[in-house]
């Protein structure tokens, strides 16, 4: 499969996981859920660890946005273990493999 490819299939299975909890992590609203990332998808080392994925409602996804300070103090606190995590994470410069990637992902939406 070309790399393009599973990397499309790997953010939309990360997308169905996360919205998957059913409720904004922010608000608890279960209404127009979206899965949001507390580290850019552009960072590829982290765009697809489960640490990384928020489900906020399209309220908070703009707010989170709109007001980053506020969002990272909020996750911070709400999620101190992952936000640990991703900052030691984030920076690494391993070679992405996708295809490792997706496996994980199918078995974690199992």
């Amino acid at each position: 499969m070309k790399r393009k490819t599973t990397k499309n299939k790997c953010d939309k299975l990360f997308s169905q996981i996360i919205r998957s909890l059913s409720h904004c992590e922010w608000c608890f609203k279960r209404s127009n859920l979206q899965c949001a990332h507390f580290i850019s998808r552009s960072n590829h080392q982290v765009r697809f660890e489960l640490a990384n994925g928020i489900c906020l409602c399209a309220g908070c996804h703009f707010k989170a946005h709109k007001d980053p300070q506020d969002f990272v103090e909020w996750f911070n606190n709400y999620r101190m273990s992952d936000y640990k995590y991703l900052m030691k994470r984030k920076n690494r410069l391993d070679r992405v493999d996708y295809d490792k990637i997706l496996s994980k992902l199918e078995k974690e939406a199992k």
